[in-house]
């Protein structure tokens, strides 16, 4: 970044100094530049060690509560405590190792202190991941927390908590990595942090309500009025305590989160192509750069009348002609769906998951190598996420490729292609064997029919050249279909 700066400069700033003067730097459009393209962290602050001790020292009891168990839990370790944000936010994670004392929790909670219990050096550690709100040094709010056996290996000593943990773009942070699948043996500890939305990102309602046992608002593994709250698994999902619960397993974050629905939330993908080779384009979300990102909307339902409704908004907002009337672009994406192929990918590792709530992708995919339907209508987007024809190179390429591994999955996009490779290699063996195998029986079965002949010259019995003849007719039919559809 420094290289075409001038060293003097840097040598002269005074280690208390907290900016560079950009108007002193030579070459400064370097260095600008390089800070347009730098991806901003949020702001994080590391807690002073002895706050850090007494907030922790405030959880112990908390966390002993947590556990299920008579024991009371000690910290024995602070592996790090951060304040989420910025100074002035009340978030705090920290994490930290507990250990089992001779003491039992009720009687610290009456007793007021802990003075008296020792660690046991023989028992087992555990690692916890705690969130919640911190005021001045006193915790005014527990939001959850996890403790296991092995969530030490999972931080590097650089990562900050608060981005690791951070729930896609609120304040939230999950108490575990959404990309872990914790084993519920090694769990000692797992309250999660609630969260649900109170406005949707997608553009429809949601459910706004709370499940629980005793209140029955939403028919769950069940169509429900429009929304089809089953999952493209086949099976159905569990329920506990009235709550959908995630077949993938703990995430770090309960309630509905973003999603606007609690359960399985469906999303459509459209892969949408027009013309072929050099002229092949893709249907994308409108950018700038070279990055493909496809139409993605969520859906109610999976049923072609709503994914059609979905695609017809979209293009008839990011139309180029404004002489195309919104009943023609329905006869339009009406042909072009009926020509399409839906494949249904199921559950989607998603950072927007929850333990209550999950993404399921299904994907759209319409061909239209002579733009005689969708390929005709001209996009032209007015905003950023519109859509728009963007036309396949290397480069583009590149990204649609990554773009679909990001959807389908690396294994499952490879273990789909082989599965159709596999298919079509069995097929064709079967349909090779079927061929040979008529003309080998139309051979066999005319030899038999010449012995049958001689057979009524010789005693007159008519019922084995009848039968023999049949057997030749449907040898000799099937080897002619096969000859002409080889």
């Amino acid at each position: 970044l420094f290289d075409n700066n001038d060293d003097e400069i840097f040598a002269q700033q005074k280690q208390s100094d907290a900016y560079c003067d950009l108007s002193q730097i030579k070459n400064q459009s370097v260095l600008q530049k390089a800070l347009l393209k730098t991806k901003k962290s949020e702001e994080h602050v590391q807690v002073p060690l002895e706050k850090a001790l007494e907030i922790a020292k405030q959880l112990q009891l908390y966390l002993s509560e947590s556990t299920n168990e008579d024991a009371y839990y000690i910290m024995s370790r602070l592996v790090k405590a951060e304040q989420c944000s910025s100074r002035s936010s009340s978030i705090h994670v920290l994490q930290m190792e507990i250990r089992k004392t001779n003491c039992e929790w009720r009687d610290v909670r009456d007793w007021g202190s802990d003075t008296a219990c020792k660690g046991l050096d023989k028992e087992e550690s555990y690692t916890c991941i705690w969130t919640g709100e911190v005021d001045g040094r006193r915790v005014t709010k527990q939001y959850g927390v996890m403790c296991d056996e092995y969530s030490s290996n999972l931080f590097g000593t650089t990562d900050y908590l608060c981005d690791r943990l951070k729930y896609s773009t609120t304040d939230m942070r999950r108490v575990m990595l959404a990309t872990v699948k914790a084993d519920k043996a090694s769990l000692k500890i797992y309250n999660p942090p609630e969260f649900s939305a109170t406005i949707s990102e997608f553009g429809t309602h949601f459910d706004d309500f709370i499940p629980s046992e005793k209140t029955v608002k939403a028919y769950f593994n069940d169509k429900d009025g429009t929304i089809d709250r089953r999952t493209m698994a086949f099976k159905q999902y569990e329920l506990k305590d009235g709550r959908p619960v995630n077949p993938a397993g703990f995430t770090g974050i309960q309630g509905r989160g973003l999603f606007p629905r609690w359960g399985p939330n469906i999303f459509c993908v459209f892969l949408v192509t027009r013309g072929t080779g050099d002229d092949l384009e893709v249907l994308t979300v409108a950018s700038d750069g070279n990055s493909l990102e496809l139409p993605k909307m969520y859906v109610d339902n999976q049923e072609a009348s709503t994914l059609r409704m979905k695609l017809l908004e979209e293009m008839y907002n990011s139309r180029a002609q404004d002489n195309i009337t919104r009943e023609d672009l329905m006869g339009i994406v009406k042909k072009a769906m009926k020509k399409s192929l839906m494949v249904k990918l199921g559950f989607t590792p998603d950072a927007l998951n929850t333990d209550n709530a999950w993404m399921e992708t299904l994907m759209v995919q319409i061909k239209d190598k002579k733009k005689k339907h969708i390929g005709k209508v001209d996009l032209k987007s007015s905003t950023s996420k519109g859509m728009e024809w963007k036309k396949i190179d290397n480069e583009t390429k590149q990204s649609l490729i990554s773009t679909l591994k990001s959807i389908v999955g690396d294994e499952n996009l490879n273990e789909t292609s082989l599965k159709i490779k596999d298919s079509k290699k069995d097929l064709k063996t079967l349909l090779k064997a079927i061929k040979y195998g008529s003309y080998y029986g139309t051979a066999i079965s005319g030899l038999v029919l010449v012995g049958a002949w001689i057979t009524v010259a010789c005693t007159g019995a008519v019922v084995p050249v009848a039968a023999a003849l049949m057997v030749f007719l449907s040898f000799a039919a099937l080897a002619l279909y096969m000859l002409l559809h080889s």
